[in-house]
């Protein structure tokens, strides 16, 4: 008889979790094809975008900080010699760029594509680890496409270019934290997402949204205690390290004070402190402690009785200190103050405290003053431009950018659903659910604060579009889903193929150009305008001749040395770095003319401009830009006024000012014509010490110093 062969037992197993979107039937190939298509689009609009940047000098912003950090380097001193528009981080970079390039955009334009890029390839290393390779293409698409769109992207280095690559990053570095549970992932989310609102404040929403994370997590326990603490600890390091290079640039221009007294930066300190004594308490007084250790040798009523008076008088002091420091601190002659000095002498460990109240104590009261303030940037704004002429230019930018506006949308709405069926069940969260609310807090705090300020420039909706691209991978990620799991395919096929064709076109005209505008809505006579197309066309033709501003800064830079100073009235700043000259005055260059009380302006006028003139010396030549500024429904205020003929004469002057100041006041109201008034003063002595350039300078008026001022009629008032 033959052996008898065992029967091979079989085991049923238990069905496995849904299948990953990447791993449905779809050909060997056929994924990574898709993935490297995606990368391929997203590659194409990256360098386009970085193309026309580097090909588009701009003649605002981005020269604005380029010439801050110019004058920096040679050897300005900041908030002294040079009162610079830009905010820590954003005149950082471009100090290391204009170092390592020039005085030119290029090298900050160079830091900037870099960091693009660095963001993008973390956004899809992220989104690919979280929601498969269809979730990161599309995400990485939508946002190399929007954010390199002249519509909004501008000339290239601007600020919210530099929040937006940091806090991608940020986003990212957290989600592969989560994923992998290194800890240097969340040590460079913490880093980065804390230096976002040094490029601007409204960074401010991938701190809040991570913030939003952390307590959501906990609350619904999708982490522990222990790792929410040692996560909550590692983004805290992380933005110290952060601080850190801003820190040592601002003590190279000798103004920490004022750095640490930013409120991030405060609240940093102010919780670092606390972890301190929090931790270091334990250490000295808990079991095996370093004092318990020395106090076994010490009776035990001994011991106890001299450290609560110990304590109990550290504590009392501690609070005098801190209370003295937040009251007294403006009178120095008060006995508050007296006895705060006294104790800070004295006392071990209260200087630490004194400095730290102070900081977070006139943190707090710069954050009061910029929500209270009527002299406030926003505030003066918001008084000449109402939400009522707001509105439709916002949700005009809306429409334009639907693409990444429906994304985040879809997300948000499916993420919202998916929680509610998840609670109806009783069924927890997966990874893949948990980070909508990280991703969708951030893109509805980006939607939502470009409301903020009244002026609405384009550049403030570049956010929305990288934190809306990435949150939509979440509707990407669900939609693969459902299809997966559908038995029928066909009207899932047929919606997506629906979604991607109205994607299309909805994105069509950010390459092919508007044919109304996204500011006032009215319709172009010439043709679409501000969209890839047409900017390509403009770099073209930068070849066949300069533009007006780049006129004047050759002019100038022809017919003076470096050693000689220049002034540009109004936001013109490239013509500064076109003509790599420095102005005279601290503030070279200045807009908010139309939203400052007259008063105001007239002091202005007096000790920034004049006075600086006087003191170092006329400069070579004034440029009167005759640019027109915020609220853009009034003419410019001229440094030499213009009639239909042309520059007006001298002798003319009294008569002008009486007829002109009558106009404002009847076109526009009684506080442009006070306005007006205040500008007197500064257009007798442009008038008195320099004369008109003829020239082919489009809108601007070049002024060259004079040998011999003439005598001008007496000022007349009304």
């Amino acid at each position: 008889m033959g052996r008898r062969r065992r029967r091979k037992e079989t085991t049923v197993r238990p069905a496995g979790p849904l299948r990953s979107p990447d791993r449905i039937k779809a050909g060997p190939t056929a994924p990574w094809l898709l993935t490297a298509a995606a990368i391929l689009v997203a590659a194409t609009f990256f360098l386009l975008g970085k193309y026309l940047e580097l090909g588009s000098p701009d003649p605002f912003d981005s020269a604005a900080y380029v010439y801050s950090a110019a004058h920096l380097l040679d050897g300005a001193q900041l908030g002294v010699d040079e009162k610079s528009s830009a905010r820590p981080a954003t005149l950082l970079v471009n100090t290391v760029g204009v170092a390592l390039f020039g005085f030119s955009e290029t090298g900050p334009k160079l830091i900037q594509g870099l960091f693009q890029a660095a963001a993008l390839v973390m956004m899809f290393l992220a989104m690919r680890r979280l929601w498969g390779r269809a979730a990161a293409g599309v995400s990485i698409v939508v946002a190399a496409y929007y954010l390199s769109a002249p519509l909004i992207a501008k000339f290239g280095n601007t600020k919210e270019q530099y929040l937006i690559a940091l806090a991608v990053i940020g986003a990212s570095s957290m989600i592969l934290y989560e994923r992998t549970g290194r800890w240097g992932w969340a040590v460079l989310t913490g880093a980065v997402s804390l230096d976002a609102y040094y490029f601007k404040e409204t960074g401010i929403a991938i701190v809040v949204a991570l913030a939003v994370y952390l307590v959501v997590g906990r609350l619904f326990g999708w982490f522990d205690k222990p790792r929410f603490r040692r996560t909550a600890l590692l983004l805290l390091a992380g933005a110290l390290a952060g601080l850190m290079p801003l820190a040592v640039f601002y003590a190279w221009q000798g103004q920490s004070a004022d750095f640490w007294q930013t409120l991030p930066a405060a609240l940093v300190q102010t919780a670092w402190l606390v972890v301190a004594v929090v931790w270091g308490l334990p250490w000295l007084f808990g079991p095996g402690g370093w004092v318990r250790r020395g106090l076994a040798h010490v009776r035990r009523p001994f011991w106890i009785g001299g450290l609560i008076a110990v304590l109990g008088m550290l504590i009392v002091c501690c609070v005098l200190v801190a209370y003295c420091t937040w009251r007294f601190d403006g009178e120095p002659t008060h006995i508050g103050s007296e006895v705060r000095s006294y104790l800070t002498r004295h006392l071990p460990g209260s200087g630490v405290a004194m400095r730290q109240i102070y900081r977070l104590r006139a943190a707090l009261r710069r954050v009061e003053w910029i929500l209270s303030s009527p002299d406030h940037y926003v505030h003066r704004s918001r008084a000449a431009m109402g939400l009522a002429r707001q509105a439709p230019v916002v949700f005009r930018y809306y429409a334009a950018l639907a693409v990444p506006m429906l994304l985040g949308l879809a997300a948000t709405v499916a993420g919202i659903v998916a929680a509610i069926q998840r609670r109806s069940r009783r069924v927890a969260a997966e990874p893949a659910d948990r980070f909508v609310v990280l991703l969708a807090a951030w893109w509805v705090l980006d939607v939502l604060l470009v409301w903020v300020s009244p002026r609405s420039y384009e550049q403030y909706y570049l956010p929305l579009t990288a934190s809306g691209a990435m949150v939509g991978g979440y509707a990407v990620w669900w939609y693969r889903r459902r299809l997966g799991a559908a038995t029928t395919k066909g009207p899932w096929l047929l919606g997506g193929a629906a979604a991607l064709v109205l994607g299309v076109v909805l994105a069509w005209p950010i390459f092919f150009g508007f044919r109304t505008s996204r500011f006032s809505g009215q319709r172009y006579e010439d043709g679409p305008r501000h969209g890839y197309v047409q900017r390509l066309e403009e770099v073209r033709m930068r070849a066949r001749g300069l533009l007006p501003w780049e006129a004047v800064g050759d002019y100038i830079r022809q017919r003076t040395g470096p050693e000689d100073t220049i002034y540009v009235w109004g936001w013109y700043p490239g013509i500064y770095v076109r003509a790599q000259r420095f102005s005279c005055a601290p503030q070279a260059f200045y807009s908010d003319m139309h939203v400052l009380p007259p008063e105001r302006l007239a002091s202005y006028v007096r000790w920034q401009v004049i006075e600086p003139m006087e003191r170092k010396g006329l400069p070579a030549y004034i440029v009167d830009s005759r640019k027109q500024h915020f609220p853009w429904d009034r003419p410019p205020l001229e440094l030499w006024p213009h009639s239909s003929r042309g520059p007006i004469g001298v002798g003319e002057l009294g008569q002008y000012e009486r007829i002109y100041r009558r106009m404002l006041a009847e076109r526009v109201n009684e506080e442009e014509a006070a306005r007006f008034d205040a500008m007197g003063l500064i257009r007798r002595f442009v008038m008195e010490h320099y004369q008109v350039v003829r020239g082919s300078f489009g809108d601007h008026v070049v002024l060259a110093r004079r040998a011999t001022p003439p005598a001008l009629p007496r000022e007349e008032r009304p």
